[in-house]
């Protein structure tokens, strides 16, 4: 069995600013980040790394925005993909989390997860600082 220990982001083009900070502020905090800027190697077929390093997460962040929400293309599929995975983790472990960048509708598909809204004051910090206590172990409680 493979090592679960990374995150994934999956993000839409269009809020990769936001991601970018993400992956910086997970990084500083001692975590290992797969995110595709940093984390693709060249030459690599981007879609079969996507779908490895989600297999391989230990947990998916999802960035939703009003621009994410309304686009079509790979984005959407590493939802599609998420979604298939978290269906062979543990009952009720966490493998799926969306977070909102924005104030906007959440996605159908994921709205049965309970999500965070990132652009509330110092909410980042106070996730990550959850996070990291639970990333050392098996991730079966929401986040406070």
């Amino acid at each position: 069995m493979e090592k679960r220990d990374h995150i994934f982001i999956s993000y839409a083009h269009e809020d990769e600013d936001v991601a970018a900070i993400l992956y910086k502020r997970l990084k500083e905090s001692g975590l290992n980040v797969w995110w595709d800027k940093k984390s693709l190697i060249p030459g690599e077929d981007w879609r079969i790394a996507i779908e490895k390093a989600i297999q391989q997460a230990q947990m998916v962040v999802i960035l939703i925005s009003k621009k994410s929400i309304s686009k079509a293309g790979f984005y959407q599929k590493e939802i599609s993909i998420s979604l298939e995975y978290a269906e062979m983790q543990p009952e009720g472990a966490i493998f799926i989390v969306p977070l909102r960048i924005e104030e906007c509708e959440v996605p159908y598909k994921l709205k049965p997860r309970h999500w965070l809204n990132l652009y509330e004051e110092d909410k980042i910090s106070k996730w990550i600082n959850s996070l990291k206590s639970q990333m050392g172990k098996d991730i079966t409680n929401n986040f406070s």
